[in-house]
């Protein structure tokens, strides 16, 4: 019935009392029908096929556009992000809960392993700067096991962008709201009950210390985010992450000091985090309680007959050079903020190239764009005739 009505639409109808399959077969027999009408009725059919595929493929990309217009509202896939991963981190506890165990643990080790240390006696000034240092030295590199995490993260995340299921905006907003909290609780677990219990840090620092800690924390978090977006290969990235947190500590001003340093390699000393740490968590710690005067500076490597807290920092400063007598944390807060910043930028930049790199592919695969005239005229460019069938069932997919 479908080709009687075509063939009539196109001025050959099907006479009475005539069998339609042999009607049909005479009209485009170029033994019963001129070249001419056989060559006008193949165009015809032609030029329906492509209007059909053409109003097919239309009708399609505004479905796909009206989908992305109710799935893709950003406020709507940031609250599903934000339920999924927050779902995924307690199924999976290890990056956040895992460390946050581990922090706990190793540092206590630390606090146990020091425990002469804290006593304010000026024989232990040394040990209690080494013990800030080791405070956020290991954890620091547990880092390394986010870039693994994050790298099999990102991968999904690219997939479901390709597939049009997400953005990877969401993807970001989300995850930062949901690990920023996280971070200051790493600091508790880091600093609570090894610095505040068994070292028995100055109770007045807590909030200061709190604070440094979590925004030196956040810059390996930053770090380990954007060499998981970086690498394909998760190990690559976590092999560089590992050169980079040898390389903090080594130019980290209390191994080295900055005065033997030379150019360029003194950059590190500026772009890394440890040094900004290290000298304001051993101010707050010195400053923040009274000091056993040392008359016998046979005994001490750090010897001052003072019980204020500046003047051993400044006993202490003849051998680590980095030790500061002025009260610089805001400043150091602010440059591991930096730090911090400069690698969430290269995260978020790398994330939204790869997501846009997939997009395009996807979009490629819905063939050239047409232009469409009033049905009956539908025309295309040249090399714009023939539909990408695989693109189409594609999109219909997603849709």
């Amino acid at each position: 019935s479908a080709a009687s009505g075509y063939f009539q639409s196109i001025g050959y109808p099907l006479p009475p009392a005539t069998n339609p399959a042999e009607h049909f077969l005479d009209l485009v027999n170029a033994d019963f029908s001129s070249s001419q009408e056989v060559e006008s009725m193949l165009q015809k059919w032609k030029q329906t096929e492509i209007e059909s595929k053409a109003v097919s493929m239309r009708d399609t990309r505004e479905n796909s556009k009206l989908d992305q217009k109710l799935t893709r509202n950003i406020f709507y896939e940031v609250q599903v992000m934000f339920r999924r991963h927050a779902l995924l981190m307690i199924r999976d506890p290890v990056l956040y809960f895992g460390r946050f165990v581990g922090f706990l643990m190793v540092n206590c080790v630390f606090g146990i392993v020091y425990i002469a240390a804290r006593e304010y006696t000026q024989d232990q000034a040394v040990n209690k700067l080494w013990v800030s240092a080791w405070y956020i030295g290991v954890p620091s590199n547990f880092a390394v096991v986010a870039v693994y995490k994050l790298n099999s993260e990102l991968k999904s995340i690219f997939i479901e962008n390709k597939n049009g299921m997400g953005s990877a905006a969401s993807y970001i907003i989300a995850k930062t709201m949901l690990v920023t909290p996280i971070l200051f609780l790493f600091a508790v677990a880091a600093l609570g009950v090894p610095g505040y219990l068994i070292q028995a840090f100055p109770a007045a620092s807590f909030g200061r210390m709190i604070l440094l800690w979590t925004v030196q924390i956040a810059s390996w978090e930053s770090s380990s985010e954007a060499l998981a977006a970086l690498f394909d290969d998760a190990v690559v990235g976590m092999m560089v992450h590992t050169g980079w947190w040898f390389l903090a500590l080594l130019f980290s001003g209390y191994l080295v000091p900055l005065a033997d340093m030379f150019w360029p390699l003194k950059t590190f000393y500026y772009v890394l985090p440890y040094s900004y740490y290290v000298r304001s968590a051993v101010y707050l710690i010195f400053t923040g309680e009274p000091w056993e005067a040392c008359t016998d500076s046979t005994t001490s490597a750090v010897c001052v007959d003072s019980t204020d807290g500046i003047a051993v920092l400044e006993g202490l400063g003849r051998i680590f050079p980095l030790v500061s007598t002025k009260d610089v944390y805001w400043r150091d807060c602010g440059a591991l903020l930096a730090i911090c910043l400069v690698w969430k930028v290269v995260a978020v930049a790398i994330i939204v190239v790869k997501a846009g790199r997939v997009s395009q592919i996807r979009n490629e695969k819905l063939g050239q764009e047409f232009i469409t005239a009033p049905l009956g005229n539908t025309s295309y460019a040249a090399g714009q005739a023939q539909v990408d069938e695989e693109a189409v069932s594609e999109v219909s997919f997603s849709c």
